[in-house]
């Protein structure tokens, strides 16, 4: 299969609309990463995603909307929980809720909840309405790589495996939407954290739970279970002031002859300046829009890579999340 790169324009959109509706896969950019995208009522280009992608079937995917007022379409919402949902959406939030019949249960991985976001890129939008069905989406990666937030990235995934890729630049989030249990009401659960913040979530549903969950149990939402996000090489992650275990790290790693960089913000960088490093930029919200980038990047060029978790605030709690489990293979 001939896997096309086509920037968005209505002909692109018209074409990307056809191939949903007739059953096949399109990836396309939203503001967090990369979606590989089939009809979410159609069970079996559904399937296709997941082999396509090599995605353990018990994985659910996130079914995307074009608007908040299509949410009723696929799942059951109450009044209240609507009404906060629409001082907020688009954004990069998942919310997962009851199901509706119409989502068959390829999508859910068998529950009876089902995950639904409305992204904020206008793009992505565009693209759902172009499709005119719900669009049952994962990252549009192999499973367990770096997220990809190019549409090059795509390409190096899947060429060959899907017919198009629309190109809607870098994505400006850059890790995937956080993802919020509403099944029960509230208060509301944080089953992945991602694009927004828990300080955020606080101000629209009150009380916020950010639960655990062992590796055994059946995953309720993406990114709850399984590796992810790792590169082809060795993530060695240390706590954010753990400069002297780095340089013991970045020593041994010398003697081995093995090629490390060091991988940080700036002013962590300005502390190894005979490292080789690479740049997540000034503060956490760069970090989550170049992290996948350069995970993808480095792998090319090093046998490792060193890097450091960031404050337990705001996007620093996303992107420890995604170095967590790049490192450590769960």
């Amino acid at each position: 299969m001939k896997t096309e790169i086509l920037p968005v324009n209505e002909t692109s959109l018209r074409l990307a609309g056809e191939i949903v509706r007739s059953g096949g896969l399109v990836a396309f950019g939203t503001e967090t990463v990369y979606g590989l995208g089939a009809d979410a009522r159609n069970s079996a280009a559904v399937l296709d995603v997941f082999r396509a992608k090599g995605r353990p079937a018990d994985n659910p995917l996130i079914v995307h909307l074009a608007r908040v007022s299509d949410m009723p379409t696929v799942c059951v919402i109450s009044d209240d929980i609507s009404e906060r949902l629409r001082t907020v959406l688009p954004a990069p939030l998942t919310v997962i809720l009851p199901k509706k019949p119409v989502v068959p249960y390829e999508v859910t991985a068998g529950l009876d909840t089902v995950a639904v976001r409305v992204p904020s890129s206008e793009g992505a939008r565009r693209f759902i309405d172009a499709c005119g069905v719900p669009i049952a989406a994962p990252s549009a990666n192999t499973s367990t790589r770096p997220s990809p937030t190019t549409a090059r990235h795509v390409y190096d995934d899947l060429n060959g495996k899907i017919p198009l890729i629309l190109d809607m630049g870098p994505c400006a989030v850059g890790v995937e939407s956080t993802v919020v249990d509403l099944s029960n009401g509230l208060p509301a659960r944080v089953l992945r954290l991602g694009g927004m913040t828990v300080e955020r979530l606080e101000e629209i549903f009150g009380e916020v739970v950010v639960p655990t969950i062992a590796p055994t149990d059946k995953p309720l939402s993406p990114g709850m279970k399984y590796r992810h996000y790792a590169p082809s090489v060795p993530v060695r992650l240390f706590d954010c002031c753990d400069y002297d275990g780095a340089r013991s790290y970045l020593l041994e790693a010398k003697r081995r002859g093995e090629r490390t960089v060091v991988l940080a913000l700036d002013e962590v960088l300005a502390a190894f300046p005979e490292a080789c490093r690479s740049s997540l930029g000034i503060d956490s919200e760069s970090a989550a829009r170049l992290l996948f980038d350069r995970l993808r990047a480095l792998e090319k060029d090093y046998d490792s890579i060193l890097t450091f978790r960031l404050p337990e605030t705001g996007m620093g709690r996303a992107v420890n999340n995604r170095l967590t489990k790049a490192s450590s293979g769960t």
